[in-house]
């Protein structure tokens, strides 16, 4: 038996759950963060805000995490911004 998809739709559909699936793990391991899920896709993070809209993630990302609830998790790697957001004083 074939189970590999006949149609285009049937492919494209195929490939909407998996990108859905990994998307979906990227933001649960990120605790919502879409910065820190975008940095672990390899993507920028206006192009994963596009992606959970066109692939009607947003309810489901917002009931999940909330605003107020959506932080850096435990252990991720965090860019210490104090170097390079020095001021120059020209004299």
């Amino acid at each position: 038996m074939n189970t590999e998809p006949t149609t285009t739709l049937a492919a494209a559909k195929a490939a909407s759950e998996a990108d859905t699936l990994e998307i979906k793990a990227a933001l649960e391991a990120a605790s919502g963060n879409v910065s820190v899920a975008a940095k672990s896709l390899d993507v920028s993070r206006r192009t994963l805000h596009r992606w959970i809209t066109n692939l009607g993630l947003r309810a489901w990302l917002s009931d999940t995490y909330p605003r107020s609830v959506r932080r850096i998790p435990p252990g991720a790697a965090t860019e210490d911004r104090s170097e390079k957001h020095r001021h120059r004083v020209f004299r």
